[in-house]
């Protein structure tokens, strides 16, 4: 079943706890386990990333109940041989999302899903001599790989999971680097990094003989426009009907045209 489960439990949907252990397994490397409120274990795969890589940093599920983890290197081979991003549903069936360029740094904990539906994450590991600087990086559902951030050395060298706040940002702490130390423990720092809010989504409704439209009153700046052709070039003009509030939205209310007319949202 493995043993050093060296990383915390991600508490499941479905009420169980999963975990990893970086050793033992069928390939020496370490195993992804359930475990329920009354100790029953459930080995679900023993990790085979390649010769080296274990699942460090335990795992975190996401909104679509998929749970998504790390491999990081020993750190003999850490230079050269990358980590990975995978998902693995409930029931055990792994999926390599991307390996990642050590030139990034390397992975230890595992992303989270935020609400947008993109997974965040940081790298970032120090050794004796050598200071590697981390980031803070975004994987879109599509395996798209962004980096959002690169972590400061001294305060943020070592990056670990984030958390998601009730304002839509993240939230992580990071141990620091400072080689003129001993022990190359710099001060460290918590952080939160801003993220953007998701476009708003234009809803469209007739009433009788007018439409109306809306969109969310978080989504300040946006203003409604209309075309009546989408033929290139494209001339969009805003509409000239007043808007209102109505609970958490803004209306725009259009008596139907027998024109065809194509609307959209547009921040000036």
């Amino acid at each position: 079943n493995g043993y050093y489960p060296n990383a915390g439990l991600a508490k499941g949907k479905d009420g169980n706890f999963y975990g990893t252990t970086i050793s033992g397994g069928a390939y020496g490397n370490g195993t992804i386990f359930r475990v329920t409120t009354n100790g029953s274990l459930t080995r679900l795969l023993s990790i085979n990333f390649n010769p080296y890589a274990t699942a460090t940093g335990g795992l975190a599920q996401g909104s679509d109940g998929n749970f998504y983890g790390v491999t990081h290197p020993g750190a003999d081979v850490g230079e050269t041989t990358p980590g990975t991003v995978f998902k693995m549903t409930p029931t055990g069936h792994l999926v390599t999302l991307l390996s990642l360029d050590p030139a990034v740094g390397y992975l230890s904990y595992p992303p989270i899903q935020a609400s947008d539906g993109n997974l965040y994450g940081t790298t970032g590991f120090f050794f004796r001599s050598e200071v590697l600087q981390g980031i803070v990086y975004k994987i879109m559902p599509d395996g798209t790989w962004t980096n959002l951030v690169a972590l400061d050395s001294l305060d943020l060298a070592y990056g670990v999971s984030l958390v998601q706040g009730a304002d839509g940002n993240l939230y992580g702490t990071a141990a620091g680097s400072d080689l003129s130390i001993d022990d190359g423990y710099g001060p460290g720092a918590i952080f939160r990094i801003v993220v953007p809010p998701p476009p708003p989504t234009l809803t469209i409704a007739q009433e009788g003989n007018q439409m109306v439209f809306s969109w969310p009153t978080n989504a300040a700046g946006f203003v409604l426009q209309l075309t009546t052709n989408l033929t290139p070039p494209i001339v969009w003009s805003d509409s000239t009907d007043a808007s209102a509030v109505v609970g958490t939205q803004f209306t725009v209310t259009n008596v139907n045209s027998a024109v065809e007319q194509f609307f959209r949202l547009k921040q000036p």
